[in-house]
């Protein structure tokens, strides 16, 4: 629906290891979209990275661990303006998609702009799982939940339990 949506800005919000790369991977490959994607912050202060994602036939722009550039502009961030701008700002980007993922704690960390109902399609929270959930996936995955030292863990992210499963396969 946020690939059909008017909304230029989709938000994955949440611990690291809980999916929010494999869905952006998942979505991508789903709708065979073209992204552009940058972990460099020199490369987003640059006019030129902006200028090619709007002109050319890149569908999606995506902006992974961008807990930086997330944070409100009153706080000092200098890059929201440019996201601002081009989620839906003077230059039409009509079809043109940001997708943000981010390990901030909490939404209120975030540029209320950004979010605002019309330019964010929507803020999806991505959590570890139970303890009875990811039972549940390490039954399914035909392996056990992974070991660790110390007290009794209550929750798991995807990344323990595909992990732990790959490395059984290579052992065996």
């Amino acid at each position: 629906r946020y690939m059909e949506s008017n909304a230029n800005i989709l938000l994955l919000i949440g611990p690291p290891g809980t999916g929010k790369t494999t869905f952006i991977r998942g979505l991508l490959a789903h709708r065979n979209a073209s992204a552009i994607v940058t972990y460099d912050s020199g490369i987003l202060e640059k006019d030129g990275f902006f200028a090619r994602f709007i002109e050319d036939d890149t569908e999606v722009m995506v902006l992974e661990d961008s807990d930086a550039f997330l944070k409100s502009r009153s706080d000092g961030n200098t890059m929201m303006h440019r996201f601002l701008n081009v989620g839906d700002g003077l230059v039409t980007t009509k079809g043109k998609k940001m997708i943000f993922s981010t390990n901030l704690p909490s939404i209120r960390d975030i540029d209320s702009a950004l979010v605002r109902p019309g330019r964010c399609f929507d803020i999806v929270e991505f959590k570890p799982l139970s303890l009875h959930h990811a039972t549940i996936l390490a039954d399914k995955l035909g392996g056990e939940l992974p070991l660790r030292k110390g007290g009794e863990v209550m929750e798991y992210s995807l990344a323990e339990l595909f992990n732990k499963q790959s490395d059984e396969s290579k052992k065996s």
